[in-house]
Order: C-alpha cells, then sequence, then structure tokens
C-alpha cells in the first residue's frame, strides 16, 4: 500500500488556483453582454412609452437621456460599492454613542 504525504508550501497541480477566480471574474461568469443590453433596452424602451404618453410640459421624465451600457456598468458599481461599504456618516457614529448633533 503506497503512502503519500503533502509537504506544507508545495502546490500540486491539481491544488493550483484558478486564473480568474475573482469576484468580477464570477460577476462577468452571470453579467454577460446579452444581460446588460437587455436591461439598457428595455430601460430606454419603457422611458419612451413614458415620454411619449406624458402630456404636462414640466414633467421630469421629459429631461431623460438614454441610457448606456457604460452608465449602467457604473450605476451598478456604485450600488454594489455602497452595499459593502460599512462606513458610517457622522451623525450615524453620534447617534449611535447616544450623542445629539
Amino acid at each position: 500500500m503506497a503512502s503519500s504525504t503533502v509537504s506544507k508550501g508545495i502546490v500540486w497541480s491539481f491544488t493550483k488556483p484558478n486564473s480568474g477566480n475573482t469576484a468580477m471574474d464570477f460577476f462577468t461568469l452571470l453579467a454577460t453582454d446579452v444581460f446588460f443590453n437587455l436591461i439598457v433596452n428595455y430601460t430606454n424602451f419603457y422611458a419612451n412609452q413614458l415620454l411619449r404618453s406624458c402630456t404636462t410640459p414640466q414633467a421630469r421624465v421629459k429631461q431623460w437621456k438614454e441610457l448606456t451600457i457604460p452608465e449602467f456598468k457604473q450605476f451598478l458599481g456604485l450600488l454594489f460599492h455602497m452595499g459593502t461599504n460599512n462606513k458610517m456618516c457622522k451623525t450615524c457614529r453620534l447617534l449611535e454613542k447616544g450623542l445629539s448633533f
């Protein structure tokens, strides 16, 4: 019966970390170009429907600009960053300590 020992520090071919295993790599497996095109196209389609049905000249929807894929990616990046950022505002820290501002 053959026995084998694994020494610390040795990276075997089957235990080597895969290249491309960052959070962004996993995200891009799901969020493909088709995904981004679909969301941007339907968002713009819905906005154009609202524009056509809006009769009020001062309505905010009249200021709509076509959404682009880079803009949507920036929005998602900010949204994800805000979800992982645990820093509280100064007012929140004061309230947590029972102090008034």
